[in-house]
C-alpha cells in the first residue's frame, strides 16, 4: 500500500494465543532503515507488537499488557517492540510460546523466539538488524536489554522471511520443531529449540511446491505462508 512518503511494511497477522487475547504485529512503516525510528518510538505504533483483550469489551486494552498505565494510550496495547517487519507470527498451540520471523532490511533475515507470557521486549531494530550492528541510532546495538533472534541468515540463502509454525501434528519425531521459509528462494527450514540452543538444524525445501512466476523468466517457488492445515 503507497502512503504519502513511505511504502509502509506491514504485518497482516493477528494471532491469538492466551484466551481471549488477540496480537496484531506491525512493521516500522519504511522507508529504508527506518527514518523516523519508529520502531524504537514508545508512541508510535509502527515496529510493535500490540495485544488487545477481544474479550473485555471496548477500549479493548489488555491490563496486564507490559506497558499498561490505564491512560488509553499505545502503551495499554503495547506487547513489544523493536520489530522491522514480523511476517507471519505464530503460537505454539501447547506451550503458547511465539515464534516471530522478522524481515531483513538488505543483509540479514531472522527468527525470534518468545516464551509464553514473556513480555515488554526489546528486539533491537533499527540499531540491530538480526545479530548485525547496523551503526544506526535508536538503540545501543548489543545492549543486553535488546532481545537477540534465535537464528538469522544472510541474502545468499533467500532475501524475506516467513515465519511458520512449531510442528504439533501427528508425527512423534518432530513434535516442536519450528518451520520457516524464505519467499524469495522459495527455501523451506527447520530446527528445534530447547530455550538456550538450537539443534537438528534442516533443510526441507525438497517439499516445495514449484509454480510458474510471471515477473521472472524462469520456474521459482515462493513461500508466502504457511498453514497448519
Amino acid at each position: 500500500r503507497r502512503h504519502t512518503r513511505y511504502w509502509r511494511d506491514w504485518s497482516s497477522d493477528v494471532c491469538s494465543s492466551d484466551l481471549g487475547k488477540l496480537y496484531f504485529g506491525l512493521g516500522d512503516g519504511g522507508s529504508a532503515n527506518d527514518p523516523g525510528n519508529r520502531a524504537q518510538n514508545m508512541s508510535n505504533p509502527m515496529g510493535k507488537m500490540l495485544r488487545f483483550d477481544v474479550d473485555g469489551g471496548a477500549p479493548y486494552s489488555a491490563s496486564d499488557n507490559p506497558f499498561y498505565n490505564g491512560s488509553g494510550g499505545l502503551s495499554d496495547y503495547m506487547w513489544s517492540l523493536g520489530w522491522r517487519n514480523p511476517w507471519r507470527f505464530s503460537f505454539d498451540r501447547q506451550t503458547g510460546d511465539m515464534w516471530v520471523g522478522d524481515v531483513g532490511q538488505n543483509q540479514r533475515e531472522e527468527v525470534s523466539f518468545e516464551a509464553a507470557g514473556d513480555a515488554g521486549n526489546n528486539y533491537g531494530w533499527r540499531c540491530m538488524e538480526a545479530f548485525r550492528c547496523t551503526g544506526l541510532s535508536g538503540c545501543t546495538c548489543n545492549d543486553p536489554v535488546l532481545e537477540q533472534p534465535v537464528h538469522d541468515y544472510n541474502h545468499s540463502f533467500g532475501c524475506s522471511i516467513t515465519g511458520g509454525f512449531a510442528y504439533r501434528g501427528p508425527i512423534a519425531g518432530i513434535q516442536g520443531t519450528y518451520f520457516f521459509g524464505d519467499y524469495c528462494s522459495g527455501r523451506i527450514w527447520s530446527f528445534d529449540w530447547d530455550g538456550s540452543s538450537m539443534s537438528n538444524f534442516t533443510e526441507r525445501t525438497c517439499r516445495a511446491v514449484i509454480r510458474p512466476d510471471s515477473s521472472r523468466s524462469t520456474l521459482s517457488a515462493t513461500v508466502p505462508s504457511f498453514s497448519t492445515t
